[in-house]
């Protein structure tokens, strides 16, 4: 059986996980106004069981947030079957190659450096839903 991942409307969602509350709204009007449905977690912690729960399409995870981060947040949505799929792009203030690359072999689709303009933000996200496996 597979699970459609869209809202009632047919909208893909890109889950949104960062501490800063700015940057969340921020990116949602962005998503919002180019077509995506999208959810938030402040909580690193709980962005995993959000994860699992609304199935997104496509997740931003910032790498720098208070207590786990998101390295260590990439790799437990990897190795959980229900998330292990779903391309994950590192959307972070931190442009130093050390932390793309280990973003990108921890299993991250791509890397953004913040800030960022909304077109390629979206652009990126439209790339990783054509390349990612259907179910």
């Amino acid at each position: 059986m597979s699970e459609n991942k869209t809202d009632g409307a047919g909208k893909k969602k890109v889950l949104i996980i960062d501490d800063d509350e700015m940057i969340r709204v921020t990116l949602k009007i962005a998503l919002d106004y180019a077509g995506f449905k999208s959810l938030d977690s402040g909580d690193a912690a709980g962005a995993r069981d959000l994860a699992e729960k609304s199935s997104p399409d496509v997740i931003l995870l910032d790498l720098y947030m208070p207590g786990i981060n998101g390295i260590e947040i990439l790799k437990s949505l990897k190795a959980e079957k229900a998330t292990a799929r779903i391309p994950v792009i590192i959307f972070t203030g931190s442009g130093e190659v050390k932390d793309v690359m280990e973003g990108i072999n921890a299993g991250a689709f791509d890397y953004i450096v913040k800030p960022v303009d909304s077109k390629l933000l979206v652009e990126k996200i439209r790339k990783a839903l054509k390349v990612s496996p259907q179910p």
